[in-house]
């Protein structure tokens, strides 16, 4: 670069800065549903000393295209966050059982949050091995996958005010309240139309460089 004109390799830095500005404004929460303080929780999960199951799901919509790159949800303690099951279901009602299981990093973070227990609340967050190319609606559904620790999700006041139940994988999933606590994060897709910020600065860039090329002429 240091061969190129000044003016031009100011015209590219600030290019560059730009595409990095934009790109890191995109990177955002998709969707959410907050978590609601001194709300109840959900008990969910699978086989409690092998007789019976808790499996929740709730729906999520996006704007548009989207990469996915996380999950997030709230809920009681767990004593290892790698017996935790994420998984993504089209529709509960016309796919019950056809589901992609998500794989990734869970960490657990306190929270100043508790249920209606005054149980303490923690936030669960995945990052996904892979990320996701999704459109439109979908439902998480999260649960422990133990016989020997209950594991309960909070709730929260926003959402369509139900969510899917059901006992075990075959069962009818049931539409009842309330709202899951959870977000999708991750980036939404752009069709490459540059953002208002993004104009402004390229139009600076190239005011530097006409300005630039008329002071090398001169």
């Amino acid at each position: 670069m240091a061969c190129l004109p000044r003016y031009f390799r100011s015209f590219l830095c600030a290019l560059a800065v730009t595409s990095a500005l934009s790109t890191a404004a995109q990177a955002a929460v998709l969707y959410a549903q907050a978590p609601l303080d001194a709300g109840e929780a959900i008990e969910a999960e699978y086989s409690i000393a092998g007789f019976f199951g808790f499996q929740n799901a709730d729906a999520f919509s996006l704007a548009g295209p989207s990469t996915v790159t996380g999950f997030r949800w709230w809920g009681t303690e767990v004593s290892d966050v790698s017996l935790f099951v994420v998984r993504l279901f089209d529709d509960v009602a016309t796919a019950p059982d056809t589901f992609d299981t998500l794989g990734g990093s869970i960490i657990a973070r306190p929270t100043s949050l508790t249920d209606s227990a005054a149980t303490p609340i923690f936030e669960f967050d995945l990052t996904l091995s892979t990320p996701l190319q999704l459109d439109g609606s979908a439902y998480l559904s999260v649960f422990l996958d133990t016989d020997q620790e209950f594991w309960f999700w909070l709730e929260s006041a926003e959402g369509d005010s139900v969510s899917a139940f059901r006992g075990v994988d075959g069962d009818v999933w049931a539409m009842l309240p309330p709202d899951l606590a959870f977000a999708v994060t991750g980036e939404a897709v752009t069709q490459g139309v540059p953002e208002p910020g993004a104009l402004a600065l390229l139009g600076i860039a190239a005011l530097a460089g006409l300005a630039g090329r008329r002071k090398h002429a001169v």
